[in-house]
This record gives C-alpha cells, structure tokens and sequence, in this order.
C-alpha cells in the first residue's frame, strides 16, 4: 500500500510509484486532496501505473481523514482548479 501526495507533480508522484512497485496488485491512498491544486498528475499515475485506489484523505491525519475514493467526484474536482491552466474544460 502506498500513500501518495495529492498535490504532488507528476514526475516525482511517477518516480516514488516507480520505486516502490512490486508485483501483483498494488494498492494506494491519495493523501491531501483538499491541498492540491491539481488532481490530474496524481491521478494520471495511478491510471498510467494499474494501481487500485483504496481512498483519499482530506486532512492531515490519514486515519481520521480517510474516505472512499469516488471517482465521479475525482474525475470533477480534477476538471476545476482556480488556476488558469491550458487544460480547462471551457
């Protein structure tokens, strides 16, 4: 099980995954998602690397903080940030 950085960039998110991967199923939680500014790096690895997303955390204590992943409500905060970005749905 490994617990990713929601507001990682993708290069770092990739090397950590990259470095511990092991065989078979590889479980993770995305951690911080309310201090990320942007999901789509986090997310892109745990697609591009076939891992099972267990859940998120909101807060800074994994334990109390922990929620189910819901990807509908993933894939939607990651299509908004108050960033102007390149890659705006509009």
């Amino acid at each position: 099980l490994i617990v990713l950085n929601a507001g990682g960039d993708g290069e770092m998110l990739d090397d950590v995954v990259t470095a511990f991967k092991t065989s078979g199923v590889q479980q993770v939680i995305l951690s911080k998602i309310d201090e990320a500014s942007k999901l789509g790096p986090s997310l892109d690895a745990i697609i591009r690397h076939k891992l099972e997303l267990r859940g998120v955390t909101t807060g800074q204590n994994i334990q109390e903080d922990f929620e189910l992943a819901e990807a509908r409500k993933l894939v939607r905060n990651s299509m908004h940030s108050s960033e102007k970005s390149v890659f705006s749905p509009q």
